[in-house]
């Protein structure tokens, strides 16, 4: 008398089922999912405070100059105006663990140099944001930072 196979595959087949199902959940349950910034819904929730200061930074926007010397390996930042209050945030999209905050410390020309050779390769965001008067501005660029040769 021969055996019918038929009870083995179907064992087979949910013993395989059941263990793809436990072995994605303990993946997914592994998985960091993290947001782009801890307070992520705190932060939406202001936002409309941000557009509000972008579009009162449009009105100087074309005397910001931010530019990145590779050879130097330096950012240089002038604005139009002198402010004693400000940060830079040097913002890396792919990590947040390497975001470097910096304060806003502009010279008697209204330049500051950042020096950031010992920054990670790659695509960063410079975003200043300073207050002059009583008025809050924000201004983002991006920069892709290379090797120097």
């Amino acid at each position: 008398m021969k055996k019918n196979p038929w009870p083995y595959a179907i064992a087979a087949y949910f013993l395989v089922f059941i263990t793809g199902m436990v072995a994605w959940v303990s993946f997914a349950m592994g998985h960091n999912d993290q947001l782009v910034r801890p307070d992520y819904y705190e932060h939406e929730i202001k936002y409309q405070d941000h557009i509000d200061t972008v579009a009162r930074t449009a009105a100087v926007k074309p005397d910001i100059d931010v530019n990145y010397d590779l050879g130097k390996q330096t950012i240089a930042i002038h604005l139009p105006v002198h402010t004693l209050e400000g940060r830079i945030q040097l913002y890396r999209p792919s990590d947040l663990k390497l975001d470097v905050q910096l304060p806003l410390a502009l010279d008697e020309a209204n330049r500051q140099e950042i020096d950031v050779h010992k920054l990670k390769t790659g695509l960063w965001k410079i975003r200043l944001s300073w207050k002059a008067g009583d008025q809050d501005y924000y201004f983002e660029k991006p920069v892709f930072l290379a090797q120097k040769l």
